[in-house]
Formats: C-alpha cells, sequence, structure tokens
C-alpha cells in the first residue's frame, strides 16, 4: 500500500512539474504573440515616420508610395491605425484631393515613404495621427474603447 502512495504522490508532483511548465510555456507564447500584432507594428511605423517627417521642410510632408498591380499610387498619409491581431490601415488623401483607404496585412507592408509637397501650406502642419481603428471589446490597451484617429 505505502508503495501505491509512493508512485501516486511522485505522479502528482510530476504533474504539478509539468502545469508549471506548461503555464510558463504559455506566458511565453503569450508575450511573443503581444510584441507581433498590429498595435505593435503600429507603434514601430509611427516612430519611423516621425523620423522621416523630421527631416522634411516645413513645405513638405509624409507621403506613400504604392507600387503593386501595374500602377503607382501617392497618397498624403494623413492618420494609420491597426486592428488587432494582424491588419494595419493607412488613411489620406491623393493629389487629387480624393480619399484613400489602404488595408494591409502586418507580413505584407511594404511602400515607399516619400516627401510630398503639403496640400495646404498656409495650415499649421500637423503630425500623422495614429491609433487603433477597430477593436474588439476589451482589446484597448488602456482599458477603454479606442476611437478612430482624427483626420489630420
Amino acid at each position: 500500500m505505502k508503495r501505491a502512495e509512493q508512485t501516486r504522490k511522485l505522479e502528482l508532483q510530476e504533474f504539478q512539474r509539468e502545469s508549471k511548465q506548461i503555464a510558463s510555456d504559455n506566458a511565453i507564447v503569450r508575450a511573443i504573440a503581444m510584441e507581433s500584432t498590429a498595435a505593435k507594428t503600429c507603434e514601430r511605423l509611427h516612430s519611423i515616420m516621425e523620423r522621416f517627417d523630421e527631416r522634411l521642410d516645413d513645405t513638405e510632408e509624409v507621403g506613400v508610395r504604392l507600387v503593386s498591380f501595374g500602377q503607382e499610387i501617392v497618397f498624403h498619409v494623413q492618420s494609420v491605425g491597426f486592428w488587432n491581431p494582424h491588419l494595419i490601415i493607412f488613411e489620406g488623401v491623393k493629389e487629387d484631393g480624393s480619399l484613400i483607404s489602404l488595408v494591409q496585412h502586418t507580413s505584407q507592408l511594404s511602400f515607399l515613404l516619400t516627401a510630398l509637397k503639403r496640400l495646404a501650406p498656409e495650415e499649421p502642419k500637423r503630425p500623422i495621427g495614429f491609433g487603433a481603428m477597430f477593436a474588439e471589446e476589451g482589446e484597448s490597451e488602456a482599458g477603454e474603447e479606442p476611437d478612430k484617429p482624427a483626420p489630420r
């Protein structure tokens, strides 16, 4: 009987060790997943675009040039948002004044930042808006329902 109790005790200890390891592994997987969300990608894009904008003069603003589907599209970036876990949304205006909204998966981001002459040079230069475009309830990092960034 004692041998059976010892065996059960050892099995329970092994189960507890394995459970702790699984919990630890799950925490690592969650941390990696949080680092690869659209929100994190948007933060990085924000930093890149700010640094690019700092090099521009007062007559220029950040633009994006896309070349795909056999055509080239250039637009003035007004806001960059995200929809976790993997969508990045660029909103802006083309040279002719038409609105544009580009939705891309984080794994397919590919564009060229370019300096464009400001559309309204008489107005103060505004920063590009960044933030959550859409979110499921409870997804906001601040614990509140995120809003769509205000257009420039």
